[in-house]
């Protein structure tokens, strides 16, 4: 398990920017895959992608863009409270890094197009 060590605030909320495959729970190619990943692992899963530096977005649990979404990311960017994200940029290598990490974690080619997702979460 992983604990965050540092300024900690009694915010509720934390916005994030990430890079991955995020798509209708019920009618995407991602969608489908995590379904089947949480039917094959129950929450083994969170564990496996926790331990790959990935992050489960579900609608669910965070504001997206799509109120039935989920997703699978690499987070570049995260900020909670008072903590300031540093400015920086992530050019086309990283996002090809996060895709092909992403796909090793799934085990296979994902049709869906690669996005940059951004939102709040509670904390």
């Amino acid at each position: 398990m992983k604990i965050r060590q540092g300024f900690v605030s009694n915010s509720s909320s934390s916005s994030f920017v990430a890079i991955g495959y995020s798509g209708d729970k019920d009618n995407s190619e991602i969608g489908k895959i995590i379904e089947g990943l949480r039917t094959e692992l129950g929450d083994d899963l969170y564990d496996r992608i926790y331990d790959e530096d990935l992050y489960l977005l579900d609608s669910d649990e965070c504001e997206l863009k799509d109120k039935n979404s989920v997703g699978i990311v690499e987070l570049i960017a995260d900020m909670d409270g008072y903590d300031c994200v540093e400015a920086g940029e992530v050019d086309s290598e990283a996002i090809e890094k996060a895709k092909e990490k992403i796909k090793q974690f799934l085990g296979k080619d994902i049709n869906d197009n690669i996005k940059i997702l951004y939102g709040t979460r509670a904390c």
